[in-house]
């Protein structure tokens, strides 16, 4: 297939070296290795592995279902990760 599109990312560079690292004893470079997970999403239909949520998640979908959760807490939350 033709690569035709550019995709730029910011991503950890400890994060990116390790990966880069794990893939090299495939022989698959950092580019490759995108693509192939990028395929596996398409032919899944979503994500290609199982998400478990953490507590912190199972609380503010609970107190989001109560009516809980503000636009102000949401952007609370999100200053603090």
């Amino acid at each position: 297939m033709l690569k035709d599109g550019i995709l730029n990312i910011r991503v950890n560079k400890k994060i990116r070296e390790e990966a880069e690292k794990a893939l090299m004893l495939y022989g698959i470079s950092l580019s490759e290795g995108v693509n192939m997970f990028l395929y596996q999403v398409i032919a899944h239909g979503g994500l290609p592995f199982a998400l478990k949520p953490t507590e912190e998640s199972l609380q503010a979908v609970q107190e989001m279902s109560e009516g809980h959760i503000t636009q102000g807490s949401v952007d609370d939350f999100l200053q603090t990760t």
